[in-house]
């Protein structure tokens, strides 16, 4: 599996040029070789970054830059070098390698997230959001600082930060602070120490001889772009279902109109959602006006996946598509974050259902291709509006939408949010027809089991005390690429009676997840569900999905939490026998299989079953399959003969006399049982076929 992705880096630091969108509340500096908007609004440049490939090979993404290949998804040029960033989208910290010209390695340091991650104007410095604050890296000595403040700042030649300080209302700088009477949504400093801030209605510039404050001619701020002491910038004015962007430049202290441009939010129609009663309904982000559609589905919710770090749950669905298709908002919301956790493949914009600070529900889309979003924070949504599309996955056949439903608070989301529950069981439009899979987990069966030490692995005929019960199961969601299922649950009946005897719910993937940083409690739900060692250890990336669901550690109260990871399912609250252990997998739609096995509970004292041993005899053993049993003076009722897969192959053979005979056909090692007329096991033996 190997495929290229070539793209101009014109989202970081490259070249001579910087450029960051102001959607997400940053600026822009670029050397401007002609001025021009797309029609998103978004202004286009020319040469703004050096080409580079993303290569994937067995899904590791690589960089080809400067003639040689890098781990990593991004390049970002600096005064004396440049650097890489390695990040994915699993619970890997991202690491920033800086290294000289001829491309030696001179450091590589890792972070918990680099969010929105750019260079100071003289490329020596790096500064991105890491978990909640801003971190300032300087890649000559590589020293960290951070400033903790909520809204943008910038970072000057000598590294130290200009920024808005919330409790002041006030510019803070290294010699002074001014205070402004608006919030700022960007601040960038040019080569000749001009100070810009950026507002959503008016901004202004700070010189060393002036304070300049203006507002803007038509609409809001959508986007700046900073050209060696001129400024140009996008501002946006919504009327109906048109958006209308308008470039303008400052130039010798005069404001110029350069371009402008329209574009249409409402593409699709919005028809009704049918009635499946499922919790809270919406359309799917691709072909909302489609019904009962077979969206392909790459990944799904809390599925346990790896790539190259620690296990983690992953946080969302992903909708499989291909690149530049088209995705619309399913519910009308305001835009909380527009924002990437690191390279142009992971962009992403989050949409909250409420105008309020307060912890609120929203939705997350992500991995939208930058340059088509129309959007910035602030702006209102409605149902029906595109949002952006979807961006060239280097990984083949794996362009697709992130899909999650949030949970949040602020004014701006800065991507530490919950997610919620799994979105896909809400989509209306939604058709998916196909079971889940048991797949073979110890020989020919589908269910295995294993003592609570996590060392020995048990025969399904002689189980006692408390035990693991493991299967591996996996579902297909209209494409060929494996998902985890939604729910388990078990069940116990007595084959005798035909009686359910025991069930237990075991897990629904519908928990709320804290994303990417996966912390103490999340690490437990996931030890809890799956098999992490041994023959049974569950993977989950591109090349191999392999889910081992351990059913019995749930206590059944539908909440994963300590009690559960200790969990174990006990056999002594169930009498002895023989029973059919059945366990049930369903989707996230409803579609619904089982599988089964034969097991024989035997908690006899050790006493007793000694005893007992004693008084029957099987001879000869080792034998080349003909045995004769001597019962003496036993209470054997009848007997079974049980191979090492749990599997019967003589079944209540009744001893009518005590000395009898029988046979097996196949080599082997096999289990005499033997049972009393109350049908409880009275003895068991290890027999050997040569």
């Amino acid at each position: 599996m190997k495929e290229t992705v070539t793209k101009k880096l014109y989202l970081t630091a490259v070249k001579s040029s910087r450029v960051i969108m102001l959607m997400l509340g940053l600026i822009t500096i670029v050397q401007l070789d002609a001025q021009q908007m797309n029609q998103y609004g978004h202004i286009t440049l020319n040469d703004v970054g050096p080409d580079f490939e993303l290569l994937e090979d067995h899904g590791h993404i690589h960089v080809s830059y400067n003639d040689a290949i890098f781990e990593g998804s991004t390049v970002i040029e600096l005064s004396s070098g440049f650097a890489t960033l390695t990040n994915t989208c699993g619970n890997t910290p991202p690491t920033i390698s800086i290294y000289t010209a001829d491309n030696t390695l001179r450091e590589a340091i890792a972070f918990d997230q680099t969010i929105n991650i750019r260079s100071d104007l003289f490329k020596r410095y790096l500064y991105f959001k890491n978990n909640k604050k801003w971190t300032i890296l300087d890649t000559e000595t590589f020293e960290v600082s951070t400033v903790s403040v909520s809204h943008d700042i910038s970072v000057m030649a000598d590294g130290s930060a200009i920024y808005y300080d919330d409790n002041s209302m006030a510019i803070v700088m290294t010699t002074q602070a001014i205070e402004i009477d608006f919030i700022p949504r960007a601040i960038e400093v040019d080569k000749y120490d001009n100070v810009y801030v950026f507002g959503k209605e008016k901004w202004m510039l700070i010189s060393a001889d002036q304070q300049t404050t203006k507002e803007y001619k038509d609409g809001s701020l959508y986007e700046v772009v900073i050209d060696d002491g001129h400024v140009h910038w996008v501002e946006k004015k919504v009327k109906g279902d048109f958006n209308y962007y308008t470039h303008y430049s400052l130039q010798s202290g005069s404001i110029k109109k350069l371009d402008s441009v329209s574009f249409d939010r409402i593409a699709v129609q919005k028809p009704i959602s049918n009635n499946r009663n499922r919790g809270q309904d919406i359309l799917c982000p691709m072909f909302p006006d489609s019904t009962d559609y077979p969206f392909r589905v790459g990944n799904s919710y809390a599925e346990h996946q790896k790539y190259g770090g620690t296990p983690y749950l992953h946080p969302g669905i992903d909708l499989l598509g291909f690149p530049d298709q088209e995705i619309y908002a399913p519910v009308g919301g305001v835009v909380k974050a527009v924002l990437t956790t690191g390279s142009f493949i992971y962009w992403r914009l989050a949409l909250g259902l409420e105008d309020t600070d307060d912890t609120q529900e929203g939705y997350l889309f992500a991995h939208l291709d930058p340059a088509t979003i129309p959007f910035t924070i602030g702006d209102r949504v409605q149902a029906g509006d595109y949002i952006g599309s979807i961006v060239e996955w280097p990984v083949a056949d794996f362009h697709h939408l992130h899909f999650a439903r949030l949970q949040h608070q602020g004014e701006i989301w800065d991507g530490n949010w919950l997610t919620k529950d799994n979105v896909l069981a809400d989509i209306t439009n939604f058709k998916d027809e196909s079971a889940p899979v048991f797949e073979n987990i110890f020989g020919d069966e589908t269910i295995g089991f294993r003592s609570d030490n996590g060392v020995d692995f048990l025969f399904a005929n002689e189980l006692r005390g408390s035990f693991d019960i493991v299967c591996r199961a996996y579902d297909l969601s209209n494409d060929t690429w494996r998902l985890d299922v939604n729910s388990l649950w078990y069940e116990l009946i007595d084959l005798d009676t035909d009686e359910v005897v025991f069930e237990q719910d075991a897990f629904t993937y519908d928990f709320v997840l804290d994303v990417y940083a996966s912390s103490q409690n999340t690490t437990e739900i996931l030890e809890t569900i799956y098999s992490t060692f041994g023959p049974w250890e569950s993977e989950g990336n591109y090349d191999r999905r392999h889910f081992f669901q351990q059913v019995s550690r749930s206590n059944g109260d539908g909440v994963i939490d300590a009690n559960d990871k200790s969990h174990y399912f006990d056999s002594t609250m169930i009498p002895d026998g023989s029973y059919l252990l059945r366990i049930y997998a369903d989707d996230a739609v409803g579609n619904q299989n089982s599988t089964e096995i034969v097991v024989r509970i035997a908690n006899l004292p050790a006493s007793t079953s000694d005893e007992l041993n004693t008084q029957i005899e099987i001879f000869p053993n080792p034998s080349n399959g003909k045995f004769q049993v001597d019962a003496k003076d036993t209470f054997v009722e009848y007997y079974e003969i049980v191979n090492t897969l749990g599997q019967v192959v003589k079944v209540k053979q009744r001893l009518i006399v005590k000395q009898t005979n029988f046979s097996i056909e196949e080599a082997g090692i096999y289990l005499f049982n033997g049972y009393d007329a109350n049908h409880k096991q009275v003895v068991t033996r290890k027999l050997v076929v040569d």
